[in-house]
């Protein structure tokens, strides 16, 4: 089964609901996730037409909950992991290849002038996909064009170490995948690390300040020392004060 989510705009931006995709961007509000509620969400058969699908289920459902029209719906279809958004226009459905986002993303479809670590030139997004909930994009060099291998790099700019001249075929996602599989054990690793150094660093300041100011560590210790004849002073002084 494929999953469909449908998304309107938020209550906020509700006069711009119901309008054609040109007068989005004419009114410099073109589709970006963070606008967008998602209304309903639900499972039709693979390889289902999603046109006809639109006719038969979902435009009755719309007119059901008060919508006079399905116009500005953005659709996102997922299947078997591997996802496209479309709007809902006057004319049918139009891709829409950078509408889903994470709030960490960096790029998005017509980014220019981005740097590849270790690659020469400078390269713009030319083509994206959602993978397992993670948006890539295909780089191309700003110099060379379609004429040079285009580099895959996710949302949030990091260079996966791919390559491809054929787009998005099912062998590179497959290959995207593993290296998906790889940064998230690596990341693991890191975040466990980081927790080891972090408590080590803690003990050690712990013993530290045990050390230097002795009994002020421990819960129920005396304050003993240099510290606890000041204390005693600054009470004397109260009680003279009558405070």
């Amino acid at each position: 089964m494929d999953r469909v989510a449908v998304y309107m705009l938020k209550e906020k931006y509700k006069r711009h609901r119901g309008h054609t995709l040109s007068y989005l961007f004419e009114k410099k509000m073109a589709p970006d996730f963070p606008r967008y509620d998602r209304i309903w969400r639900m499972e039709i058969p693979e390889n289902t037409v999603l046109r006809e699908w639109v006719a038969s289920d979902l435009e009755p459902w719309i007119k059901d909950h008060g919508q006079n029209t399905i116009v500005g719906l953005i659709l996102i279809v997922d299947h078997t992991g591997i996802s496209k958004c479309w709007y809902l226009d006057r004319e049918g459905l139009v891709l829409l290849p950078s509408f889903y986002r994470q709030e960490t993303d960096l790029l998005g479809i017509g980014t220019k002038g981005f740097h590849i670590p270790k690659k020469p030139g400078t390269y713009q997004a030319r083509d994206s996909l959602i993978i397992d909930g993670i948006v890539y994009y295909l780089m191309e060099s700003e110099r060379f064009g379609s004429a040079s291998q285009m580099y895959i790099v996710n949302g949030e700019g990091r260079f996966m170490g791919l390559q491809t001249s054929n787009g998005f075929s099912d062998p590179l996602i497959e290959q995207i995948r593993k290296k998906k599989e790889q940064y998230d054990e690596e990341k693991d690793i890191l975040n466990v690390m980081a927790k080891g150094f972090s408590s080590l660093a803690k003990q050690k300041g712990s013993k530290k300040a045990a050390k230097d100011y002795p009994g002020t560590k421990t819960p129920g210790r005396e304050i003993t020392g240099k510290r606890a004849s000041v204390k005693i002073r600054l009470n004397e002084k109260r009680s003279l004060l009558g405070t």
